[in-house]
């Protein structure tokens, strides 16, 4: 019995109950049920109609309090977060989207960070060392100045 129950009169009779029960994946996969939600509506001993509503607390993957905005929930293979709305971020390269603890940051061709997933962020680090490497072999026979000007 908590501190709030022990101000409430003694239940005889329940007439109503609301339960939410939503399905969730663990962080290994596994699908189990949870409440999240229960509402209950009973006449106590002496008559009087005694309601009570518990909400169980909830949080995203980034920390945020589940009240907020879903963004969505990440690509990365074997996470199952989900994020809210504001930290939710997509791969500019492939689109998928990434929670905080999986996005990667690389520079562009402008200088900016752009977030990248870490199959792609693999992907352009091997295209840029190969072009790199390949600019280099080929740098006594061929110039690689920018005609367009």
């Amino acid at each position: 019995m908590n501190q709030h129950e022990s101000n409430l009169p003694n239940e005889a009779e329940c007439l109503r109950e609301d339960w939410v029960i939503v399905g969730r994946v663990d962080a290994n996969g596994k699908r189990y049920d949870d409440v999240e939600q229960r509402h209950e509506v009973s006449i106590s001993a002496n008559g009087a109609v005694v309601q009570k509503g518990w909400i169980q607390e909830r949080e995203y993957g980034c920390g945020h309090d589940a009240r907020r905005p879903r963004g969505g929930r990440c690509g990365d293979p074997g996470c199952y977060l989900d994020s809210c709305a504001e930290c939710y971020i997509r791969c500019s390269a492939c689109q998928v989207g990434l929670c905080l603890m999986h996005v990667r940051y690389l520079d562009n061709e402008s200088g900016q960070k752009v977030p990248v997933c870490s199959h792609c962020r693999d992907k352009i680090q091997r295209r840029r060392f190969w072009r790199k490497f390949w600019a280099f072999v080929l740098s006594p026979f061929v110039s690689f100045d920018d005609h367009s000007k």
